[in-house]
């Protein structure tokens, strides 16, 4: 009464099937041959498999996982047989099978996917982690392994601490699981900037060439350097594999040329290892040198003077700088003459120089004067005419006809004319940078009297002329 056909999972035990046959006595089973009898067993009419099946290694006579017995019922006279097929049905005992690598790297810092685990299976495969390793450091989706955070590689968080982070990843086919162990290594990124060991501050002191300033930056790798823009970098060079910087133009301490004219030029310098880059806002100050300036006032046109006679001009050099001016010479053309020694003039004062002019023939003298000092050259043009004079009185303004008094003067200064043959005089006065402080046209009276308290206290000049002639003497106002 028992089925002809039944199934069995492989790799199973236990009852494959149960033979059941009816009669009127007890009933014995076993089993024919010629079929595959051979691999089974029967008790009590209960057949098992003596080995377990294996679907993928079918043991069955044609391969086909369908074992064909005869099934024999007796009843101790007559006997009954029965063709039964048993059918053995495959079953998932295959896990996946990784084909990811075992090994991954990932730089530092970095986001993203970090290692893809691959596996193979009949079915569909999920993934997950382990434990017992570094996994907690990493999520996974689908497969996709990812750090919960940027890795550090000058802050390992492995557990070794050597950047070479273990994980277990399981693969699972829903009954079979297959594991591999992989090791992700963090790679090193040039993630430090340049570090400016230069200071932030220097002096260059005018008029000067050359270095102004040496950047300098440490790194792992090589570092260039280069100008920011917005303050006074245009005003500099900079050799970018050296950090030498240095001024386009000498710079000079009384003419600033930086954004807010105080001598102090403000420049951004950039350091970059090719990777990363740092910047460092230097301050370059123009110092202060101390110098002379050359500068010349008076007039050098002498009147004509008669031979063997002589005329006297003063001129007036003035230092204009904040150093001594050393005066290390003066010359004079044919007929003029004056001091030819070195001097030197204080800083912002002045010096006052007799030239004399003395003709030795009628005609006319020019040339030039010409002062040699540290603060530079002058070259002063000068002319003069030699006359014969036939007459015993020539009529011309002499010095000592003309009395100042008193010299020095403090509130009044009597000028005495009363010597004098001319009927009309120009009277100038300056002081010895050239400024006027009085000038009358046409002065006929013999004596005048000036209120000079309200001059400066210094050396002054009066220069008095007839249209022929003129007399210079120097005065001093002092209160």
């Amino acid at each position: 009464t028992s089925a002809a056909t039944a199934s069995f999972a492989e790799n199973g035990a236990g009852t494959v099937y149960t033979v059941m046959a009816t009669d009127a006595n007890p009933v014995t089973y076993s089993l024919g041959s010629g079929n595959d009898e051979a691999l089974f067993n029967i008790i009590a009419g209960v057949v098992t498999f003596k080995s377990a099946p294996d679907f993928e290694t079918p043991a069955d006579s044609d391969g086909d996982n369908n074992y064909v017995i005869e099934v024999i019922a007796s009843d101790g006279v007559n006997t009954a047989s029965q063709v039964v097929t048993i059918t053995v049905t495959n079953v998932d005992d295959t896990a996946p099978v990784f084909t990811s690598a075992t090994m991954a790297s990932f730089a530092e810092n970095g986001t993203g996917t970090v290692y893809t685990a691959v596996a193979t299976d009949a079915n569909a495969v999920t993934y997950s982690l382990g434990t017992g390793n570094d996994e907690a450091l990493f999520n996974i989706i689908a497969g996709v392994v990812t750090f919960k955070s940027a890795p550090d590689f000058e802050a390992p968080a492995d557990g070794n601490a050597d950047n070479n982070y273990v994980i277990e990843v399981i693969a699972n086919d829903g009954v079979n699981t297959a594991s591999q162990v992989v090791t992700i290594t963090v790679t090193d990124v040039d993630d430090t900037a340049p570090v400016f060991t230069s200071a932030t501050a220097a002096s260059f002191a005018e008029n000067g060439t050359g270095t102004a300033y040496t950047a300098m930056a440490s790194d792992a790798n090589s570092v260039t350097y280069g100008l920011g823009t917005g303050n006074d970098e245009a005003l500099f060079n900079l050799e970018g594999a050296t950090g030498i910087i240095t001024f386009k133009t000498t710079p000079d301490f009384e003419n600033p040329q930086d954004g807010n004219s105080d001598n102090g030029y403000i420049l951004e310098i950039i350091a970059s290892d090719g990777v990363n880059a740092s910047t460092q806002v230097v301050t370059i100050t123009v110092t202060n040198v101390e110098e002379a300036i050359l500068r010349v006032t008076g007039e050098m046109a002498m009147p004509a003077t008669a031979l063997g006679s002589t005329s006297i001009a003063d001129i007036i050099i003035h230092n204009d700088g904040d150093g001594e001016l050393s005066v290390s010479n003066i010359t004079y053309p044919e007929g003029f003459s004056g001091t030819t020694s070195g001097f030197v003039v204080a800083p912002f004062g002045s010096q006052l120089i007799t030239v004399s002019f003395s003709p030795v023939e009628a005609k006319v003298y020019s040339g030039d004067i010409i002062i040699a000092s540290n603060g530079g050259e002058y070259v002063l043009a000068v002319t003069g005419m030699g006359e014969v004079v036939t007459g015993i009185e020539d009529n011309r303004l002499k010095a000592e006809q003309i009395k100042v008094y008193p010299n020095p003067a403090d509130h009044i200064m009597n000028i005495d004319l009363s010597e004098l043959n001319a009927s009309e005089l120009d009277i100038a006065i300056v002081n010895l940078s050239g400024i006027s402080f009085f000038n009358q046209k046409s002065f006929k009276d013999k004596v005048l009297k000036l209120n000079v308290s309200e001059y400066n206290s210094g050396i002054y000049i009066i220069q008095f002329s007839d249209g022929k002639s003129v007399v210079r003497k120097k005065v001093i106002i002092k209160h």
